[in-house]
């Protein structure tokens, strides 16, 4: 039994994950501390004990989207069979997302237009992502290479930030419009720029 005045324990990467939530609906300025406390369903000091100030609880749930969001997508680059193939399962499930009607964005890509050049700690959570989407690309590239899908003399580092900036643009339109038809175009055609030997 807690003592009294004890804090409340609560699960630390549940109260993350509804901070992410709102964070990446709303916006770091948009956002009061105690919206966040209701959505985090925990006390003031706790917040602030666990998590430091406001500032402190954002780039801590940038870092749980980036383990919980960008790390899936460089699993699922990273899986076995065709690299093509995943890349290109990759790139239609980013479709899909941004052709959600409640599409929020991506949170790295809200981040990036919100705060990026106005914090430096939070410029060296994101481009720490946008390096590991980068690399992971990079290296299915290499693989496709390997496998003959692409030519040999393919520019793999460009092709991989042409693809994450493919990906930045297909959330950031998702976001902006609620013309969503062309996702698929967007994609089809980052697509062709794989399809020539």
């Amino acid at each position: 039994m807690n003592k009294a005045g004890r804090p409340k324990e609560f699960d630390r990467e549940q109260a993350l994950e509804r901070a992410m939530e709102l964070f990446w609906k709303q916006g770091y300025e948009a956002t009061g501390m105690n919206e966040l406390i209701d959505q985090m369903q925990i006390g003031r000091q706790s917040l602030y004990d666990t998590f430091g100030d406001k500032r402190q609880l954002y780039i801590e749930a940038f870092r749980h989207y980036h383990d919980s969001h960008i790390e899936t997508i460089v699993q699922k680059l990273s899986e076995p069979g065709s690299p093509i193939e995943n890349i290109r399962q990759v790139m239609k499930q980013i479709a899909a997302e941004a052709n959600n009607c409640n599409c929020v964005g991506c949170f790295l890509t809200n981040t990036l237009v919100e705060n990026a050049q106005q914090d430096q700690d939070i410029t060296t959570v994101t481009t720490a992502s946008i390096r590991r989407l980068e690399q992971s690309f990079k290296k299915t590239l290499a693989r496709a290479i390997e496998a003959n899908e692409i030519p040999q003399n393919s520019n793999i580092r460009g092709l991989a930030r042409f693809l994450v900036n493919t990906i930045q643009g297909l959330v950031v339109m998702g976001k902006a419009t609620s013309n969503h038809a062309s996702a698929k175009e967007v994609v089809a055609v980052a697509l062709s720029v794989l399809d020539h030997k």
